[in-house]
């Protein structure tokens, strides 16, 4: 959700986000492997089709565009090793930011479990993110 408000306001000077993923068949199509795609890909054409119609909207844009809209403002995004729903995307949108990004892959955590798997370290780096990046901005 910040990643998609990000992309369209400047009142977000720097983003942190953990466990992004697959929100439609757009992202499901990305997928890092063969049976990712092969599985994933009539799952999502059919959920998204479903929340579009029940919901009467379209399908949301997809991550990779949105972190690409996101710069000059600073984005900061993690990698679970053990996500699930697509987090295995957050390379692709790592590669996809502009400058300033900054990825942190911790391969023992689960969906949006970094702080458990790590919780010192999570601090630290959540703290040192957002002084530097809003620091330097003032």
């Amino acid at each position: 959700m910040l990643l998609d408000r990000a992309a369209d306001s400047t009142a977000l000077r720097a983003v942190v986000s953990d466990g992004a993923g697959i929100r439609s068949v757009r992202e499901a199509a990305l997928g890092s492997s063969v049976g990712e795609r092969f599985f994933g890909i009539p799952f999502w054409a059919v959920t998204t089709a479903g929340v579009s119609l029940f919901a009467n909207e379209l399908p949301p844009p997809s991550l990779e565009e949105l972190v690409a809209r996101i710069a000059p403002r600073a984005v900061f995004l993690i990698h679970a090793g053990h996500g699930q729903g697509g987090e295995s995307l957050t390379p692709t949108f790592f590669e996809a930011a502009g400058e300033p990004k900054s990825l942190w892959t911790i391969p023992e955590a689960g969906h949006t479990g970094g702080i458990e798997a790590r919780p010192a370290e999570y601090e630290r780096r959540m703290i040192a993110f957002f002084d530097q990046t809003l620091m330097d901005r003032d």
